[in-house]
């Protein structure tokens, strides 16, 4: 899982439930793919709609947050929000997981009754919007009574004629069929970037369409169909552009970089910048190299964690011509030459002073999302990965350059007492 950008969170956090970001940030879910990583107590949370214990994991002394009130629109509408205000458990993720799956029942629960009385056109709204969110959380929990309730609400909505509601459909389906992308054939795919396209040419731009294009565009690029992913972006990319809001706009883009990235596989990489004793890099002088580009920081716990084997691979082909380019995205250039001195870093490390962090050049460029982003690039100059971290690199590099020179019983103790430490220090990334 990689560190993700500060902008990429705001993104998420603009249009999803404090649930769902619970999910993310408690590990209940990864933020790469959406997956649970653990389902346990899901069902048996899910079963019944209420519980007894309050936010801190402790016996409520007042009523069920979680029973749903009776009451007009408006009062169930500030039950859901209210649910989305409580506390945590912080006790460990099986409790955690109880907490969110009670939520997600509750409020969906409480949109159902919401839309099955009498309601305006906004309350209406908000409510079908309420129970999308919950019926995503519910996929990934496999929240079966939540999941339970999806057709027949899908089939009131519909038809709906208002504005705002037919939108939220048209959402849920392009999400829906994002799901069988695998299944479909080259036409579909095609016709499917049409009817997005469409959509949100038909669209006011804002946080709600930038959400729902960039969790499409990481499904795409993470389930391995990058160049499509690289359409979408640049598809979307002027769209965006003309948004009238300035967030929007900002992020929107990155696009560019992101297409420009997914589309590296096969063709040469660019790389410029300044080093961190301030010569120029000469990247030309690369040439006839195997080299692995390593969008990195010392604050990064996933860049932490795969630093022993960045290592091991360098001691093991740095002599069959196997090279390395860090891009350090920190802003405190004193962490940045503390960690290669005490990490014992051999290569070169590209570091902006003017334009640090996620704004240094090269991560504008490639549209960079998270860290660690490892590029591989051939002897011929050409990228050949952009997966090749973990055992992808010795993979790769035992293609490109053959048997590995065996370490000696001194450096092979090093790099495992350095990933052990790397490990130990990883901040929760």
């Amino acid at each position: 899982m990689k560190q993700l950008s500060w902008m990429r969170w705001i993104v998420l956090g603009c249009v999803v439930t404090v649930a769902w970001g619970a999910l993310v940030a408690f590990g209940i879910v990864t933020a790469e793919t959406g997956q649970v990583e653990t389902e346990k107590a899901a069902d048996s949370a899910s079963e019944n709609g209420s519980a007894s214990e309050n936010g801190d994991g402790k016996e409520s002394e007042g009523a069920d947050p979680f029973v749903v009130p009776d009451g007009d629109a408006d009062t169930l509408l500030k039950y859901i929000s209210d649910l989305q205000q409580l506390d945590m458990p912080r006790g460990n993720r099986e409790e955690s997981i109880q907490f969110v799956t009670k939520v997600v029942t509750s409020a969906s629960a409480a949109a159902d009754k919401v839309l099955a009385g009498e309601t305006g056109d906004e309350q209406a709204a908000i409510a079908v919007q309420y129970k999308f969110m919950m019926l995503d959380a519910a996929r990934q929990l496999d929240i079966k009574s939540v999941l339970a309730t999806r057709e027949k609400f899908l089939e009131s909505v519909k038809n709906d004629k208002r504005p705002a509601i037919a939108a939220l459909y048209k959402q849920a389906l392009l999400k829906e069929q994002i799901g069988r992308w695998s299944e479909m054939s080259a036409e579909e795919k095609q016709q499917y970037m049409q009817s997005l396209e469409s959509y949100l040419k038909q669209s006011e731009l804002g946080n709600e369409q930038l959400a729902l294009m960039m969790e499409i565009g990481q499904s795409l690029e993470y389930g391995g169909d990058p160049q499509f992913a690289a359409q979408l972006y640049q598809m979307a990319g002027p769209l965006f552009a003309k948004s009238t809001q300035p967030k929007v706009v900002e992020y929107a883009k990155s696009f560019a970089g992101i297409a420009r990235r997914l589309t590296l596989l096969g063709n040469k990489m660019e790389l410029h910048g300044t080093l961190l004793d301030g010569t120029p890099l000469d990247w030309a002088s690369y040439q006839g190299k195997v080299v692995l580009v390593d969008f990195w920081a010392s604050w990064c716990g996933p860049c932490r964690a795969e630093l022993p084997n960045v290592l091991k691979a360098y001691q093991q082909y740095h002599d069959k011509g196997f090279e390395v380019v860090g891009i350090s995205l920190d802003t405190d250039k004193e962490a940045t030459e503390a960690y290669i001195k005490d990490q014992e870093i051999p290569w070169v490390t590209l570091y902006d002073a003017e334009q640090g962090g996620w704004d240094h050049p090269m991560a504008v460029y490639y549209g960079i999302q998270g860290i660690p982003t490892v590029i591989l690039v051939g002897a011929d100059g050409k990228v050949v990965s952009t997966t090749a971290s973990g055992p992808e690199l010795s993979k790769q590099l035992l293609i490109l350059l053959g048997e590995p020179k065996p370490l000696d019983t001194e450096a092979a103790e090093q790099t495992d007492a350095a990933k052990t430490e790397a490990t130990e220090k990883r901040p929760g990334g």
